[in-house]
């Protein structure tokens, strides 16, 4: 038997006298000092080998670490009602079992398997820094507020690390020539980054309450527990309910259709701009009988259908079946937390619900048929539907600039800054869409300014054609408030 067979921490590339021992008397200053040695190797500054104490023990102690620490991150990512995910550790056993066999590939593939442990120690010893790291950059820059870029640049970095890093360790313990070394690397790199990338990203928590709002605002004080089968079941039943109100379009009247939308369940805002902005288009837009809301609030569950794509499409398209398309005005308003790559939150933990991409809006639009559409999108970055949504029969108002927030979504809030400008200050003066726009995003304008805030800029498009119908419309319903008002 040689002495490899015989020292099973030794690499084939040097001698027994200069290998990793395999034990140290000091378990805990061994692990300290592989923890040193490791932050050094991730961070890419000169690190020896002999800075290293790696036996069997230490590379299980070194993983149960890393686990560890990347629960305690994880815990404090959610609220405080939480349980094990038995799901989310066996995807971590999955990760690390990935992580070995990547490791072995090397190994072999260098003819020294004998070294496997002390090349599976010195890499999962990087492994402390970088699920550090990783808890403090989501921490202070949380993947909802990425853009595209930082976004690719994030998810590159996340890639190529850990195949650094072995290219380092083949160096170091080997003494592997570059293009050796960068072959190796690039093996582990393939046998490593496909299969982690295809594993389920699930926590070693699952959230027994809903997590924090978005930003740093207020979410509500009260969790409910929340029946979400029934919650799905109920949906057919209030959509019944909530349809088989509406009028059939009046023959020779350019009637106007309201849907109203709130995605966010975790702020009240939203669900008061829904009911508000009902309330005023039935009193002065007349839309009594022609009107829907989609809500998501524990306050609404019973009541109000959900506010997902497939309730907004449902309920379109059996609109769309009561309106005359080629003379009837849809009116959508959209309010809820949007994101930098044009998405409008539809949230409502614990239900699973998709958000609301500008393009799927757009889409359910089209298959609906309705041709006159006054949409109006409440939520940062919402600009960036309209390029979506734009075309000459559609007047698209937004509360922000593509790039840019908007403000008010705080759960206390009666309204959020556009919808108060809008809707509460001009709509109930005003009966030109256009009109009571323009001065509303005066008074934003001058309300951020006064308070310091970057300017969110709203925006609006005015379909070449829609201007006219909305002009017929606008003197329809003046004319006739007017001879209420008279009586």
């Amino acid at each position: 038997m040689g002495p490899q067979d015989e020292h099973p921490l030794a690499t084939d590339s040097v001698s027994p006298e200069s290998a990793v021992p395999r034990a140290y008397p000091d378990f805990l200053k061994s692990f300290l000092l592989n923890l040193l040695a490791g932050c050094r190797l991730a961070l890419m500054l000169p690190v020896k080998r002999g800075s290293f104490r790696i036996t069997i023990d230490q590379v299980v102690l070194l993983i149960l670490f890393s686990v560890a620490l990347q629960a305690a991150i994880q815990f404090n990512e959610l609220p405080p009602v939480r349980e094990v995910s038995i799901i989310g550790l066996t995807r971590q056993a999955a990760f690390y079992a990935v992580i070995i066999f990547a490791a072995y590939c090397v190994v072999v593939a260098q003819r020294a398997s004998s070294s496997l442990t002390p090349f599976l120690g010195m890499l999962v010893s990087t492994l402390p820094l970088y699920s550090a790291v990783r808890g403090f950059v989501w921490a202070v820059y949380p993947p909802d507020s990425w853009t595209p870029l930082s976004q690719f640049i994030i998810s590159i970095v996340g890639m190529v690390w850990l195949p650094i890093v072995a290219f380092r360790i083949v160096r170091i313990l080997h003494g592997a020539r570059l293009f050796k070394a960068v072959s190796l690397a690039i093996g582990f790199a393939v046998v490593f980054v496909v299969p982690a990338t295809l594993l389920p990203q699930y926590k070693m928590w699952t959230s027994l309450g809903p997590p924090a709002a978005a930003g740093n605002e207020d979410s509500s004080a009260t969790y409910r527990p929340i029946d979400v089968e029934g919650a799905y079941y109920r949906q057919a039943r209030l959509l019944d309910d909530a349809l088989k109100t509406l009028h059939r379009n009046r023959p020779g009247i350019a009637d106007l259709y309201f849907v109203g939308f709130g995605g966010y369940a975790r702020q009240d805002v939203f669900l008061r701009e829904v009911q508000a902005v009902r309330g005023l288009f039935d009193q002065r837009f007349d839309t009594t009988n022609r009107s829907v809301a989609l809500v998501n609030n524990p306050a609404t569950l019973e009541d109000i259908p959900l506010a997902n794509a497939h309730n907004l499409e449902r309920v379109l398209g059996d609109m769309a079946r009561r309106m005359d398309t080629e003379e009837d005005i849809l009116f959508l308003f959209l309010t809820s937390h949007g994101s930098r790559d044009h998405r409008l939150s539809a949230d409502f933990w614990p239900l699973r619900l998709n958000d609301l991409p500008a393009e799927e809006v757009a889409d359910i639009l089209d298959r609906t048929g309705i041709k006159w559409r006054v949409i109006v999108v409440s939520a940062c970055y919402s600009g960036g539907f309209i390029d979506s949504l734009a075309d000459e029969n559609s007047l698209i108002m937004t509360a922000s600039r593509r790039d840019r927030n908007s403000f008010g979504c705080a759960h206390e809030n009666e309204w959020t800054y556009f919808g108060q400008a809008y809707f509460d200050e001009q709509l109930r003066t005003e009966y030109s869409f256009t009109a009571a726009f323009e001065a509303a995003a005066e008074a934003i304008a001058a309300r951020e300014q006064e308070e310091d805030l970057t300017p969110s800029e709203p925006q609006i498009h005015v379909g070449s054609a829609i201007a006219v119908r909305l002009e017929a419309l606008r003197s329809r319903i003046e004319i006739g408030d007017n001879a209420d008002n008279s009586n």
